[in-house]
């Protein structure tokens, strides 16, 4: 099964009127199912948690487009027009859009600071390989907490 993540335009209401419906993404819903997919190396990166690049931040984000679904959310993902700026997902929260900003380290969030400061939510998620943390509005959580949201 596919997790059918819808691109944003209108960022106050998330709402499948808002989406642009040839641009989204998909996620598999099973992330072992994806693991199986890859070959012998990148699985033993993995366990031994040095995978590096794009496979990395992709594995992660499949994860937790995992975890936010099986939670009952509805997922939705934003970027500006030229594409410089892009969050992983966007969830409806008590009637609130939050973003959800997921990094396979810990570096900085320059997409999800000034999405903060366009939009004004009254709290973003920041998904690192991490520890707990709250700067800024920014709730930080390991990745695997995300089943906590």
């Amino acid at each position: 099964m596919i997790n059918f993540v819808n691109y944003q335009n209108i960022i106050h209401i998330l709402s499948v009127a808002n989406s642009k419906e040839n641009e989204y993404k998909l996620y598999m819903n099973d992330s072992g199912l994806l693991m199986a997919r890859y070959g012998m190396q990148t699985k033993l990166a993995v366990l031994r948690n040095i995978i590096k690049g794009n496979s990395k931040g992709g594995i992660y984000e499949n994860l937790i487009s995992e975890m936010l679904v099986k939670k009952g959310y509805h997922l939705n993902y934003y970027k500006t027009e030229d594409s410089r700026m892009e969050l992983e997902f966007l969830i409806e929260k008590e009637g609130t859009v939050i973003p959800v900003e997921v990094k396979a380290g810990n570096s900085h969030t320059l997409s999800l600071n000034n999405f903060m400061k366009r939009f004004q939510p009254p709290y973003a998620y920041k998904l690192i390989d991490g520890n707990i943390g709250f700067s800024e509005g920014k709730i930080t959580l390991p990745l695997y907490m995300a089943m906590f949201i």
